[in-house]
């Protein structure tokens, strides 16, 4: 099967290809080949089956998405591109009204997820993609991305100085952290590190930024967590 597939994706870069090059029998050259020419299905097919690194896939989606955002926002009379009409094997068109080139993006997105549920490099990828052209994360990113893993989101926003963001997002995480705290066995975890890195980033910005509250809510998970400590303690 792995060998069918490998030889489905050269037949379609031989059809891709403008002049009538040989495609590539490395796996991982067949995909950088699918993905310049924008056989994302395909590409994302072969990274499965391979077991291949699939950032670059991610990051070049990603942008695509990106730019027909702002081609639609300039252009009354917008159309998707071709690319997007061609890659549909994995989309659930189901899912909500949003564009159909982002279900392209957050189908694999899924799929990686299904496969590595704890795995959050996609996401740093695709949020990398968005933050170094100063642009506000989508909100279905931001929901599996603070679900799959929090410390790696809030650092993601740390590498870009995106401090407000960082706090707007720490803020529910400290709530949800706090009422998962019903006894001495009950597990939480916080991204101290991060959380310390976010705070001392906000001492030497001018903005004004929810410090102390962020704060007041660590002191208070911790107080709660050792009192309940205490008390069963005392039990004993």
């Amino acid at each position: 099967q792995k060998e069918l597939i490998k030889a489905e994706a050269r037949l379609s870069l031989l059809d891709a290809y403008e002049q009538s090059n040989v495609p590539p029998l490395n796996e991982t050259e067949i995909v950088q080949d699918s993905i310049k020419h924008r056989l994302y299905d395909m590409a994302w097919l072969l990274i499965s089956v391979f077991d291949l690194d699939p950032n670059e896939l991610f990051a070049d989606v990603t942008f695509q998405c990106i730019n027909l955002d702002l081609e639609r926002e300039d252009n009354p009379d917008f159309e998707d591109p071709l690319w997007v009409t061609h890659n549909r094997k994995f989309v659930d068109d189901s899912k909500g009204h949003i564009e159909r080139y982002w279900k392209i993006l957050i189908a694999y997105t899924d799929l990686a997820l299904q496969k590595s549920p704890a795995n959050s490099h996609i996401l740093r990828t695709i949020a990398y993609t968005f933050l170094k052209y100063s642009l506000k994360l989508p909100a279905w990113l931001i929901q599996k991305y603070t679900q799959v893993n929090f410390a790696d989101f809030l650092r993601t926003l740390l590498d870009y100085n995106e401090l407000a963001e960082a706090f707007r997002h720490l803020s529910p995480f400290l709530d949800s952290t706090l009422k998962s705290i019903t006894s001495d066995r009950a597990r939480f975890y916080l991204p101290i590190t991060h959380i310390d890195e976010l705070l001392r980033l906000s001492d030497q910005s001018d903005l004004d930024l929810p410090v102390e509250d962020a704060k007041k809510k660590i002191k208070i998970i911790m107080d709660r967590y050792k009192n309940f400590c205490l008390a069963a303690e005392s039990f004993q």
